[in-house]
């Protein structure tokens, strides 16, 4: 029985792939805001942070216009979690 209530702890314990990227999300958005207040601008990309890009992410950066951007990762096929910085919120999308 204790190997149970330890399994479905440790269950409960551990964060799910999207809470984790959330959490790397809102640390990385913290970064381009701290960027943003020093250079009076956004960051072109990513690499500006010293954060090298890949293809694979998992967290992808866009400025879309001189004073907005998006900060997105794949959820599941189909689905991500989008930040968007005129909202300062996440959202989902399917």
């Amino acid at each position: 029985m204790r190997r149970v209530v330890l399994f479905m702890g440790l269950l409960v314990a551990c964060p799910t792939r999207e809470q984790h990227l959330t959490t790397e999300g809102n640390a990385l958005i913290e970064r381009i805001e701290v960027f943003r207040s020093v250079h009076h601008r956004l960051p072109d990309s990513l690499a500006e942070l010293g954060i090298a890009e890949t293809e694979e992410g998992p967290l992808y950066y866009q400025r879309v216009t001189a004073d907005d951007y998006t900060l997105h990762f794949g959820t599941t096929l189909g689905h991500s979690r989008i930040y968007r910085s005129d909202r300062r919120a996440w959202e989902s999308r399917h």
